[in-house]
């Protein structure tokens, strides 16, 4: 196993969307480390993402190109922080607003 290069630290999160033509996309993998680490392997790295996780997060959505072994579990079983987005139906973005469900602290 290699070393990684590239590290991206901070929050995950499990995202619920809800696109104004009422379309859906539920339990998508987010956070800002996954979006960064995201970034990184665009380039054709494999980042290693270190942040807090619960034992639902999607994992494998994700596939291979993001190393999350240093990704510290929920040792109470607590969820992973969980976000839901809707956007307004005009489209605009307005009317748009983040509500924590349930997350653990770092």
């Amino acid at each position: 196993m290699s070393r990684a290069q590239f590290f991206a630290f901070g929050n995950i999160s499990i995202d619920d969307l809800v696109f104004a033509d009422g379309t859906t996309m539920w339990c998508v993998p987010g956070g800002n480390s996954i979006y960064s680490a995201l970034g990184i392997a665009v380039w054709g790295e494999r980042p290693q993402v270190t942040a807090p996780i619960g034992p639902e997060y999607p994992v494998a959505r994700l596939g291979e190109r993001i190393d999350l072994s240093q990704c510290r579990r929920s040792a109470t079983g607590d969820s992973t922080k969980r976000t839901e987005r809707a956007t307004s139906l005009s489209g605009q973005g307005r009317g748009t607003g983040w509500i924590f469900v349930r997350w653990f602290p770092i």
